[in-house]
C-alpha cells in the first residue's frame, strides 16, 4: 500500500503529459452481419512495486516520459540502474545499440526483438508464439 501511495504521483505525472500509446482491439460482434466493435486504451505505464515499463509511440515521447521519471527518482533518492533498462520496439530491425536519452545521461540500449519479462511474462511486439510455447515446455 505504501508503494502505491509513493508512486502513484509519478504515474499520474506521466499520465498527465499525454505521450502514451494507443492499444486498439477490433473484434466481430455479429459475423452474419459484419458488424465489428472497437475498444482503445491509451498505456502510459506498466508498474508494480519499483518495476516500471514505460510505453510510448515514438522515441521522442519516450525520453520525455523517461524525463520526468528521472526527476522522480532523484527527488525521491530512488536508486536506478538506467543500464539495466530494455528496449522492445517493432519500428527498426537494426541490432545496433539505440542511444536514449533518459534524463541528462544518454544510455545505449540494445533493442529486443525476441521479447522481454516482466513480472514473470513474456512480452514481444512480433506475437511470437513459439517464444511462449518454448518457455512454457521448460517449466513442464
Amino acid at each position: 500500500m505504501l508503494w502505491c501511495i509513493y508512486f502513484d504521483p509519478l504515474l499520474c505525472k506521466i499520465d498527465q503529459l499525454n505521450k502514451d500509446y494507443t492499444l486498439t482491439h477490433k473484434w466481430m460482434t455479429n459475423v452474419s452481419q459484419g458488424s465489428q466493435q472497437q475498444l482503445q486504451a491509451q498505456i502510459a505505464a506498466l508498474g508494480f512495486m519499483d518495476d516500471a515499463n514505460w510505453i510510448s509511440e515514438s522515441l521522442e515521447n519516450l525520453e520525455d516520459i523517461l524525463e520526468v521519471a528521472d526527476d522522480f527518482y532523484k527527488l525521491t533518492q530512488a536508486v536506478i540502474n538506467k543500464n539495466k533498462s530494455k528496449l522492445l520496439t517493432n519500428t527498426t530491425n537494426n541490432t545496433e545499440p539505440i542511444s536514449i536519452k533518459f534524463g541528462p545521461e544518454v544510455i545505449p540500449i540494445q533493442p529486443s526483438f525476441d521479447g522481454v519479462r516482466f513480472l514473470g511474462v513474456r512480452i514481444n511486439v512480433h506475437l511470437n508464439y513459439s517464444i511462449v510455447k518454448k518457455e512454457v515446455k521448460l517449466l513442464v
